[in-house]
């Protein structure tokens, strides 16, 4: 093997205002990971943080990778799961690389899902002012949304993703082979991620999504390469023109993040994975923009099947309606006091309005609480 050089070759790169990497969405990259970031000029120590279940499943496979690129390597593991992104475990981390020697040339590794790229990134962004780190997504949701375009956080016990910064990452490699080990709940919440980039902005990737459920559910290998990089690549764009949501551009990412976020703040981030959460609030963003007299019901049905054919939730009963409204009032899109909603004229163009009728939303989360 040419240790000079890696075989695989990138997807694409994001060219944000801050900050130009590049992004590999391959098979088979974990092994590779050594010598691309030797090309990619990683020097020194990569100091890894993971948490304790994809350790356990990729970690020994990573290091060997980084040994052969002869790049030393250190990890911190934290628990599993959103309630660990939190100032809390922000301080340890920043405790353990002050022990360690962390120097700003060092690089940090954020070896997990959402949840561990947007840890790692904000402590990145913060210790020593700032030192590179890069994106290593194990979870689809990870992979086609959190690891690209900088956006960094810990949660408040108030609400989700309060504290953080933008802050771009040096490189971003997602092995689509991890996707393997995920269990199938945790694959369904991922493709609600993808799905929304479809709704939001281009019609023909949801109708891919609509025709494949099997294959992609399956995760047949061009196809899964296929769509994952196209909705990977869909972010990236975004970011390019909107790194910091200045333009209102970005702010579509957000479908059904809304509600989505209030759904897992008002459970304790406990009963819903993220892009469950998602799915049950873009069907409420969707039913908005019907009760508007913007979409058709036959689209918000077409969308509606799919996210089922997927396994994902579409209506959150048992849950409590007012709670639901009480934690949308702090969702970070709210400016003057009005939320700025996403909303959908069609499948494939979505838009921003801050004149929905409160009695509107107030019926819709009613309904999906039911």
């Amino acid at each position: 093997m040419d240790t000079n050089k890696p075989s695989i070759k990138p997807a694409f790169s994001v060219d944000a205002p801050s900050s130009q990497y590049l992004v590999y969405a391959e098979n088979g990259l974990l092994d590779e990971l050594g010598n691309i970031l030797k090309t990619q000029g990683v020097d020194g120590t990569v100091y890894i943080i993971s948490d304790s279940n994809v350790w356990s499943s990729h970690g020994e496979q990573v290091v060997t990778s980084l040994n052969r690129g002869d790049l030393e390597s250190k990890v911190f593991t934290v628990d599993a799961g959103e309630a660990t992104k939190s100032l809390s475990t922000a301080n340890q981390l920043y405790e353990w690389l002050a022990s360690e020697r962390c120097e700003r040339k060092s690089t940090l590794m954020a070896l997990g899902g959402g949840m561990i790229g947007d840890l790692t990134g904000f402590v990145a962004a913060t210790f020593l002012r700032g030192i590179p780190f890069i994106q290593i997504p194990t979870s689809l949701s990870a992979m086609v949304d959190a690891s690209i375009g900088g956006k960094t956080a810990v949660n408040l016990s108030s609400g989700k993703n309060l504290v953080g910064a933008f802050y771009q990452p040096k490189l971003v490699l997602a092995d689509l082979n991890t996707l393997r080990t995920l269990p199938t709940r945790e694959l369904a919440s991922g493709w609600a991620e993808a799905i929304k980039h479809g709704l939001i902005l281009d019609s023909n990737l949801f109708y891919m999504f609509e025709e494949n459920h099997n294959g992609l559910i399956n995760l047949e290998p061009d196809l899964t390469r296929s769509i994952v990089q196209r909705s990977m690549e869909i972010k990236g764009k975004i970011v390019e023109q909107d790194e910091k949501e200045t333009t209102g551009l970005r702010m579509l990412l957000n479908y059904g993040h809304t509600i989505g976020h209030a759904l897992e703040s008002v459970t304790n981030y406990s009963s819903f994975l993220h892009g469950e959460a998602v799915s049950v609030g873009m069907i409420a963003a969707g039913k908005i923009s019907v009760s508007m007299g913007l979409l058709s019901n036959k689209d918000l049905d077409r969308y509606t099947n799919v996210l089922t054919n997927y396994g994902l939730p579409t209506s959150c009963p048992s849950i409590d309606p007012d709670s639901v409204l009480n934690a949308i009032q702090m969702d970070k899109k709210v400016k003057d006091k009005k939320i700025n909603w996403i909303l959908l004229r069609e499948i494939g163009h979505s838009f921003v309005s801050s004149t929905v009728d409160d009695r509107v939303v107030q019926d819709t989360i009613k309904d999906i609480c039911s």
